[in-house]
């Protein structure tokens, strides 16, 4: 978000007003921002205001109205553009801003050895189970331990 707004606000029209606009379009959604401008335009538009009083609302508007452009052109961004501050075709540009791509990790690998230790302890429990039958009946034939 930071960089997208700085980018607007870089212009050499928002040279005075750039940190207070940037502050605003952090904070308030472009439809605040249009409300808070009609406000001030229709303070502005009452007679008998101080010279000092409509200078300082002009320089307010100034402000807001930089605000309300970049925030404006933020809501417009792609998601890409959003989250990383440039488009997916200007990476090659921000090299040193394009986060790592972490190498895919052994799925099958970490699945084969979860069933494996799934499988080797329903193995060892079944096989304890079988040993404990036969310790309780020594001459039961082959028959009987496969039906029960």
């Amino acid at each position: 978000m930071e960089e997208i707004l700085r980018k607007v606000l870089s212009k050499e029209k928002y040279e005075r007003e750039g940190k207070g606009a940037l502050a605003l379009a952090r904070e308030h959604s472009a439809t605040e921002l249009r409300r808070r401008v009609d406000v001030a335009m229709s303070v502005l538009e009452t007679r008998g205001l101080s010279d000092e009083r409509s200078r300082t609302l002009d320089r307010q508007i100034a402000k807001l109205e930089a605000a309300l452009e970049a925030r404006e052109m933020y809501e417009r961004a792609e998601p890409y553009t959003r989250q990383y501050g440039f488009a997916p075709s200007e990476v090659d540009k921000n090299t040193d801003s394009v986060p790592n791509i972490t190498p895919a990790q052994d799925v099958k690998g970490a699945v084969r050895w979860r069933i494996f230790t799934n499988l080797a302890d329903i193995f060892r429990r079944w096989k304890e189970n079988l040993s404990a039958f036969i310790e309780k009946n020594p001459f039961a034939g082959e028959r009987e331990h496969q039906t029960r």
